[in-house]
């Protein structure tokens, strides 16, 4: 599996890091496996998708919609992307768009966590994590 997820801060930030080539269906399960995150977290919650080691990615709007709909969720904050082809955050900056979420890009984790702490005062014990 190119992709993995875990709380970066409990309950409010999912930290998902996806390497080497990704398939259709990997961003199919990644969607789920964020959905499920923010059913079990407390709003807003936030992603930090680090994509500093992918390699290729399938460039399908539809697909990679379909991954991001866990965006449209009440409990749903702001996708901070991590590095990545070029070409994957200008999608993802028209996906953000098109579903109507709150986006932005970073080239560090500590660049990431820097934005969230901007947006949401509510995390101030994110800036102590262990990354």
């Amino acid at each position: 599996m190119p992709f993995e997820t875990r709380w970066l801060h409990e309950k409010r930030v999912v930290y998902a890091q996806i390497q080497g080539e990704v398939t259709l269906d990997d961003i199919r399960r990644y969607g789920e496996e964020v959905s499920a995150r923010l059913d079990d977290g407390t709003a807003p919650v936030h992603v930090v998708l680090d994509c500093t080691a992918m390699q290729k990615f399938p460039v399908s709007l539809n697909a990679i919609m379909a991954g991001g709909r866990y965006a449209t969720d009440p409990k749903h904050g702001i996708d901070v992307i991590i590095g990545g082809p070029r070409l994957l955050r200008s999608v993802a900056g028209m996906v953000s768009k098109m579903l109507n979420t709150s986006f932005r890009t970073a080239d560090t984790l500590d660049a990431a966590v820097q934005v969230l702490l901007e947006a949401d005062a509510t995390l101030a014990g994110l800036a102590d994590r262990s990354s």
